[in-house]
């Protein structure tokens, strides 16, 4: 198989793994026997884990090679959720929120950063259209995960195998992934250049005086930060909003994965069409950043305050589309203004920067939703977005995106 083709495949079952447990996440953990309380718990330690680790494993993935990190993400996947069958108590329940936490920060940007750094070794130049094609099979992944995850809770209840119906979806977690690691070697067999550093803490920090000096990065946080001040409370609300369109909530959660579906697709269909909408702007990438995320506003507005269910579908599925074509646009910036000595460490920083937006929009955008309103508080971030989106200005036109500057 081609370079390409392996690591499409790669993305595809990574994510499609994920996508098992997407649909029943809050049943599956309510069905372990604990309560919501505990449950936000749960989602507190998984986020500080994700956040605490981002840097530091962005640093070990630059130092000690991005797919031995990634590797060892898998196995820390694999304790975590198999704990989950095998313990019941809140402390094992709130570490394996913790290890889930700092696995996905291990994982994050690390193929990726691989991927990257074989295309400007063999001098391709097409990083926007490749990362495109390969958010289309991740996306592609997710679905297939969604309905068997979707389906598999049903067959459990027909042939009465688990009393927690759900837990077979974390028994296939725990193969699939260990599956995965066995196979990962196969997908990524060419050598890549490691950096030669003294710690992995004094390089992420190297990491982080380049994107600071460079405009193009800083411009890039500032929108990462913005982006996940909005994606938190959307993902966090759509449920309750889109249950509220419906009379008869027996079969609600099978429109909930009907229309987790349909979000991927549309994502998917954006992230295949993001090269050529750059086109359409002439190459410039701010005035298509701004573009989008204005056009992503209005759509998002439209659903929120509307009153039929078909202009809420319309507009939330527009909100991802946009979502889709501006995702592999920011990646190839990122990666055409870093050098690969720390091309995982700065995507590692970028991921970081959506966190730290999620988390301050749940402190302030989750006190104004209980206060005001899903709408009110969805207005509220898309503004502080759209505010902060007119620092797209600032990006020059992209030369040759997989050409990076020195760091």
């Amino acid at each position: 198989m081609s370079l390409d083709v392996r690591y499409r495949l790669h993305q595809a079952l990574h994510w499609g793994i994920l996508g098992l447990v997407l649909p029943v996440q809050t049943v599956l953990l309510l069905g372990l026997g604990f309560d919501l309380a505990e449950l936000g718990f749960f989602f507190t330690a998984y986020g500080a884990g994700n956040v605490l680790a981002e840097l530091p494993t962005g640093g070990l993935a630059d130092r000690y090679g991005r797919v031995k990190v990634y590797r060892w993400s898998l196995l820390l996947t694999i304790v975590a959720w198999s704990g989950l069958i095998f313990f019941s108590s809140l402390l094992p329940f709130l570490l394996c929120a913790l290890l889930c936490g700092v696995s996905r920060a291990m994982s994050s940007g690390t193929v990726e950063s691989w991927y990257a750094q074989q295309l400007k070794k063999v001098g391709r130049d097409d990083l926007h259209a490749a990362l495109g094609k390969a958010g289309m099979w991740l996306t592609l992944g997710l679905i297939i995960g969604v309905c068997v995850g979707s389906a598999l809770p049903i067959i459990n209840t027909e042939l009465g195998l688990l009393d927690n119906v759900y837990i077979g979806n974390v028994i296939l977690i725990v193969l699939a992934y260990s599956i995965l690691y066995l196979l990962t070697p196969l997908f990524y067999k060419e050598r890549e250049q490691l950096t030669q550093v003294t710690s992995a803490g004094s390089h992420t920090w190297t990491a982080l005086k380049h994107c600071c000096r460079s405009t193009t990065l800083r411009v890039l946080l500032i929108g990462s930060m913005s982006f996940g001040f909005v994606i938190m409370p959307v993902e966090a609300y759509w449920q309750p909003f889109f249950q509220s369109f419906f009379t008869d909530v027996k079969m609600i959660s099978l429109w909930f994965g009907v229309f987790l579906i349909c979000t991927f697709a549309v994502t998917a269909a954006g992230n295949g069409l993001s090269r050529q909408v750059l086109d359409w702007f002439n190459d410039n990438a701010g005035l298509m950043l701004l573009s989008i995320t204005l056009l992503a506003s209005i759509a998002l507005l439209s659903a929120c305050f509307s009153k039929s269910l078909p202009v809420f579908c319309l507009g939330f599925l527009l909100f991802y589309f946009f979502h889709g074509l501006r995702s592999p646009l920011i990646n190839t910036l990122l990666h055409g203004e870093v050098d690969d000595s720390i091309r995982a460490s700065s995507l590692s920083i970028m991921n970081l920067a959506v966190q730290l937006g999620g988390l301050l929009s749940s402190l302030v955008i989750t006190w104004l939703i209980g206060m005001l309103g899903i709408g009110v508080g969805w207005s509220i971030a898309l503004l502080v977005s759209l505010v902060l989106s007119f620092s797209y200005l600032l990006l020059k036109k992209p030369a040759v995106a997989i050409v990076p500057v020195a760091a």
